[in-house]
Formats: structure tokens, C-alpha cells, sequence
């Protein structure tokens, strides 16, 4: 992506290169969001926190788990309930825990720190903040029409730097409702829904 602010970029990598084998998620997959959504499909940022701070459970993209898990990490069990609208009658429903489906029609996965040292979550907040800060204002400016999901307060301190061309909506993080046992509102993704099919004339397919 042209948006990406190299010096900003450089700064955090250099740093994290120290500690490779200490952080979350592995090395190799820290770019792994922006590489598996098409610049040129986006239409929806997903902001949240931090990657998952245990050992091997962080993916590079934001709340997704491996295919092969045997238990939803509580925050993506949260969004699974959520877009599915459990309040609902469904058939035989597909969710795919790794997320890449919505990376591949433009849903970029991103938390606001990069990395964390494993199991020290917000440990590289303010080390990412530079780099998140930039990539915001750039790929909002280059993207009017865009929509931002930001989910938590630290997220929610980013909507300063998104341009006002684009379409900022805000919620909790799904921990909160993992931490209070209630469930995220389905009426979000409803609503992107909507704003998508509006600007672009599709809809984006949360679970098949």
C-alpha cells in the first residue's frame, strides 16, 4: 500500500526486531492483514486493540483465530454472535474463525498496536502509535467513502486522525461484552451493511 508511512514503519520495526522472538503475533505475520485485503476492494476498517497476547493464538489479523482452534478466543466468539444474530432463526451456518474471508472482500483487520510482548498486552501502544496515527490519515484521505468500525476506547482515540470523508461508527470492544456476558449489538454490522450497499452496491458476507 502507497499509504504506508515508511519512517514511521521503520521506527516500529527496528524496535520489535530486538524481541522477535518474544512478541505477538509471530514476525513473519505482522503484515499479514494488509497483505490478504486488496487495497483496492477496501471498504471497511476494523480497529481494535491490541493482538492476542498468548503464545501462538494471535494471527495478524485482528480478532481471528486459526481454523484448527478448538475454542473461539472470547473476543471472536463476541463477533460470531454478533453478526450471526443468534436472536435469529439460521440454517446450517459457516463462520470462518480466521477471518479471511472478510479480508479478501475488503474488511481490513487491524488493531492499533501491531505487536505486544507475549502475555503483556498493550505493551507496544505507544511504540505503534506513530505508525497508526499516519496510516489512518493517509488511507482515510485516499479512500473517501471508507468505513470505521472503531471497537474500544483505545481505538476510539484514533477518530481525529480518519478523514471526514469517511464514515466513522464506534462500539465497544467486544471484551467488554466478553467481560460482562452480554451480547455485542448485531445492528453494526447490519448498518455497514447498509452504508456498503449504498456506496458500493454489494454487501459484505460475514458468515456464508
Amino acid at each position: 500500500m502507497k499509504v504506508i508511512p515508511e519512517k514511521e514503519l521503520d521506527a516500529v520495526m527496528i524496535k520489535v526486531a530486538r524481541v522477535r522472538n518474544d512478541i505477538c503475533p509471530n514476525f513473519r505475520d505482522i503484515f499479514k492483514a494488509f497483505k490478504e485485503c486488496p487495497y483496492n476492494k477496501l471498504k471497511l476498517i476494523i480497529l481494535g486493540q491490541d493482538p492476542y497476547p498468548q503464545e501462538g493464538v494471535a494471527t495478524g489479523i485482528a480478532f481471528a483465530n486459526e481454523n484448527t482452534v478448538q475454542e473461539l478466543s472470547p473476543s471472536l466468539n463476541i463477533i460470531k454472535e454478533s453478526v450471526i444474530d443468534l436472536n435469529i432463526p439460521h440454517n446450517l451456518i459457516t463462520f470462518a474463525p480466521d477471518l479471511l474471508s472478510w479480508e479478501k472482500q475488503g474488511v481490513l483487520l487491524l488493531n492499533s498496536a501491531l505487536t505486544c510482548i507475549k502475555n503483556q498486552p498493550g505493551s507496544h501502544s505507544l511504540l505503534c502509535r506513530p505508525f497508526m496515527k499516519k496510516f489512518i490519515y493517509n488511507v482515510s484521505h485516499d479512500n473517501p467513502g471508507t468505513i470505521f468500525l472503531l471497537l474500544g476506547q483505545q481505538a476510539w482515540t484514533y477518530d481525529e486522525f480518519i478523514s471526514r470523508d469517511c464514515v466513522i461508527l464506534k462500539e465497544h470492544h467486544p471484551s467488554y461484552f466478553a467481560r460482562n456476558n452480554i451480547q455485542m449489538p448485531s445492528e453494526i454490522w447490519k448498518d455497514i451493511n447498509k452504508l456498503i450497499k449504498y456506496f458500493e452496491g454489494v454487501e459484505i458476507e460475514f458468515y456464508t
